[in-house]
């Protein structure tokens, strides 16, 4: 195999899928296999649960394949003077050790540019463990912009702890040209509608390491179609140059429709901007994030105003923030762990808020100020102590 690229294009490429590698007891997942085509090179890096896979523009001289450390290989190609390289891999035999033994064959990749040559070990690509094949998949399009901004808004509520391993991706639901987003981790909950031109039916969940890695390949301007194909075990998802590939989640994700309130008639609007800022002066005064898990912020919600107060061993924090309401016709108090409710701010893309509140008890139902249910974002309250709550 032999095949010249651009130094850009090749550390650009392996930072992009190198995250698919995996630490294991089996060198060979470590590496990338690069594998030449008639103008092109593909790399891939995969794990037994997902791959990342990407195509850059090479002048190919011989076709072939190899395997070698993606780590190792990205650091060398980047401290390369050149800015276009030349990549050349061959085997050698080497004489046993001692005698009645077969020769060893050694798969060496040599990387060089007009100053500087180096050679490395590489692996065997037979070896490389097959991505499976996909069968009579469903498809689904989505622009890439859009997916983008859907996982944007989904992801950062996905639960971390694999009690129900089906809640540690995110749920991707298509009904009547509707495609649903969701995510939960027992504490809050995220949803992300959006039409899409598709008569099929399907739903599915995607493992959330999977989609972090390839939420940041999305091009977020671009309105070209992702192609998502999907066959009830596994999923397929292109766009651009890039490939994913990843295993389904199993098992019953919980019916998201039924925990979703219906409108209570009783909501405040708020600035996002202003009680992010707020949130965010909450965390730094009760410590570590750890602290502040354990630590409720008290909000007490008033027809012009919500008052916002924590008490933690390091000191009180107390704010007031100006607010529109509408049905708002008494006090209500509840409690809320500030992490999750910053989350969702740092992802809202709209300038005001609507908080629709039930009793003290019920989740607090985040939505842009306009009432647009595309994006919905609930929070559990969070009970407080008797003098918190007073």
């Amino acid at each position: 195999m032999k095949f010249s690229c651009t130094k850009k294009d090749l550390v650009k490429a392996l930072a992009d899928i190198s995250k698919a590698t995996a630490n294991h007891t089996i060198p060979i997942l470590e590496g990338v296999q690069i594998e030449t085509g008639a103008d092109n090179v593909t790399l891939t890096c995969y794990n037994f649960e997902f791959a990342l896979m990407t195509t850059i523009p090479a002048a190919v001289t011989q076709v072939g394949k190899i395997v070698v450390t993606a780590g190792g290989l990205r650091k060398l190609a980047k401290k390369m003077s050149g800015d276009t390289l030349t990549i050349t891999a061959r085997q050698e035999e080497r004489s046993p050790a001692s005698e009645g033994r077969k020769p060893v064959i050694l798969h060496l990749i040599e990387l060089s540019d007009e100053y500087a040559r180096i050679t490395i070990t590489g692996m065997d690509a037979d070896d490389y463990p097959p991505i499976p094949e996909i069968g009579q998949p469903k498809e689904l399009n989505v622009p890439q912009c859009t997916l983008r901004s859907m996982l944007d808004q989904t992801l950062y509520a996905v639960a971390k702890v694999d009690t129900k391993p089906i809640h540690t991706g995110v749920l991707f639901d298509l009904s009547d040209g509707r495609l649903n987003l969701v995510s939960l981790d027992g504490y809050r909950l995220a949803l992300r509608q959006e039409q899409i031109n598709s008569s099929e039916k399907m739903s599915f969940v995607v493992p959330s390491l999977c989609l972090s890695n390839m939420v940041k390949l999305l091009n977020a301007k671009d309105k070209a179609d992702a192609r998502i194909l999907m066959d009830g075990k596994y999923v397929i998802i292109g766009f651009g140059h890039y490939r994913v590939f990843s295993r389904l989640l199993d098992g019953e994700f919980m019916d998201y429709k039924k925990s979703i309130p219906n409108p209570s008639g009783k909501y405040v609007v708020l600035p996002v901007k202003e009680l992010f800022n707020a949130i965010d002066r909450v965390i730094q005064i009760s410590g570590s994030e750890k602290n502040s898990r354990r630590s409720p912020l008290r909000m007490v919600f008033s027809p012009d105003k919500i008052s916002l107060d924590i008490n933690v061993q390091s000191g009180e924090y107390v704010e007031e923030i100006g607010c529109g309401s509408f049905g708002m016709d008494n006090e209500m108090t509840t409690g809320v762990i500030p992490n999750y409710l910053l989350d969702v701010l740092k992802i809202m893309d709209c300038d005001k808020l609507r908080v629709e509140l039930g009793s003290e008890f019920s989740p607090m139902k985040l939505v842009p100020a306009d009432g647009d249910e595309r994006f919905i974002h609930l929070v559990l309250p969070f009970r407080l102590k008797s003098k918190q709550a007073a």
